[in-house]
């Protein structure tokens, strides 16, 4: 019996392959290229460059990610509020995750020796974190932390959550280390009254097992390449000296500040304008607003670097966006470039105060002003006009509260009564670089 054989279509099938082949060696050859210079860069963390001979780089790169890979293999999953242990990342996924720390990283440049210091752990995972920054940007829920967030997004040398899939790209839902602020109440049922979930650097999740499993759940969605990793949490506020803790001197704050009616009794109730005037809504959201403000306000001694911005007056000058970047750059001059092509990236998933349309430069943007006040102008004609009556029931509570709301610069009587000097001096001063 005689077989025929198509040796064209057999060498064209040999060509593929064999290009194939060539491409992934070339893919292969890049790789190695750029893992032995993140050797020989990350070694010379702990020793002169000179004074190590080629076995000692590989040995110590080795063991440093063995140690984080060991610490990654213990990190916690989701039980509840509480917490069992098992591996977050198995086999190749995990290797992976290591030696993007270790090659998509900044240079040795950026290394912070405070933070290096404060650590003093040899492991991929602590090279990295010390040669970030990290900018947390927190307030309490629907006071402005999203426009903050999505604006900060656009700056060059700054990389946030984006598309993970979790409510508007909150950290707080992609770890498992600490718990989530629903574990205590929902936005206004005052999750900042257990004490639970007040954490600074004595708290029982103040770790360096947490450290290390929060960064590497983090870093899976930032450009680690980029030398500010942006987070937002809203009620980070309420964590702000733990952060700093888990990445000593690479942290920095930007707390947004809005209206004690706004977040609580005005968004939640747009439908149903009865609740504008229900006392026991305007008592818990008041409660929630000045327990959150007057921890925050007990921290602020302990923060290296902050900014509390009144959100009813930052976003309403003629160009907040410079203001922002003189903030950031201000917080980490040594690793930002300044930056003169903002665009607007594909993160958009809530309706923002904004004109500009996705992909047009931002240097100044068309922040929609009032839309920012609208609320208080339909809750100044509802109880001037329409519901009359059921502002008299409230009077005597806003009244009540009237003087220790001023202290923060805003009023319950006047609502479009924005103090930005008292304000300042509630909060100290402006910018703490």
């Amino acid at each position: 019996m005689k077989y025929a054989f198509d040796y064209k279509n057999i060498l064209f099938k040999k060509s593929i392959y064999l290009v194939a082949l060539f491409l992934v060696a070339i893919v292969n050859i890049y790789n190695v290229g750029k893992y032995l210079g993140a050797i020989n860069d990350c070694t010379q963390t702990a020793r002169p460059k000179t004074l190590m001979n080629d076995k000692e780089k590989f040995d110590f790169i080795s063991n440093a990610t063995n140690r984080a890979k060991e610490i990654l293999e213990n990190c916690t999953v989701e039980k509840g509020i509480f917490r069992g242990t098992g591996p977050i990342m198995f086999g190749t996924d995990l290797d992976m995750e290591v030696f993007r720390m270790l090659t998509d990283s900044p240079p040795l440049s950026h290394e912070s020796h405070q933070c290096t210091e404060s650590l003093q752990e040899q492991s991929i995972i602590h090279t990295s974190i010390c040669r970030h920054r990290f900018l947390w940007l927190g307030g309490l829920h629907f006071s402005g932390t999203s426009l903050m967030n999505y604006i900060i997004n656009t700056f060059e040398d700054i990389s946030g959550h984006t598309n993970t899939g979790s409510p508007m790209d909150e950290g707080q839902h992609l770890q498992r280390e600490f718990p989530r602020d629903f574990h205590f109440g929902n936005t206004c049922l005052n999750p900042n009254s257990h004490p639970g979930y007040h954490m600074d650097e004595h708290h029982e999740f103040a770790t360096d097992k947490a450290r290390a499993c929060i960064y590497s759940e983090w870093a899976k969605y930032w450009d680690l390449s980029k030398p500010v990793l942006l987070e937002k949490t809203p009620l980070s506020l309420l964590h702000l000296r733990y952060r700093q803790w888990l990445f000593p001197g690479v942290s920095a704050s930007i707390i947004v500040v809005r209206h004690p009616l706004y977040g609580c009794v005005i968004h939640p109730n747009q439908r149903n304008a009865k609740n504008f005037f229900n006392e026991e809504v305007i008592e818990s959201a008041l409660y929630h607003w000045f327990e959150s403000h007057k921890y925050l306000v007990s921290n602020l001694p302990e923060l290296e670097k902050y900014a509390i911005i009144m959100f009813e007056d930052f976003f309403t000058k003629d160009d907040p966006i410079d203001e922002i970047e003189f903030i950031v750059s201000s917080f980490f001059p040594d690793v930002l470039s300044s930056n003169d092509n903002k665009t607007i990236p594909e993160i958009g998933r809530r309706r923002l105060p904004f004109r500009s349309k996705k992909g047009v430069p931002v240097t100044a943007p068309e922040i929609n002003k009032g839309l920012i006040m609208s609320w208080a102008e339909r809750w100044e004609r509802l109880l001037k006009v329409d519901m009359k009556d059921d502002y008299e029931k409230i009077l005597p509570t806003l009244m009540k509260y009237e003087k220790e709301v001023n202290e923060y610069g805003y009023s319950l009587l006047d609502v479009n009564q924005i103090n930005s000097t008292a304000f300042e001096k509630k909060f100290g001063r402006k910018y703490q670089p």
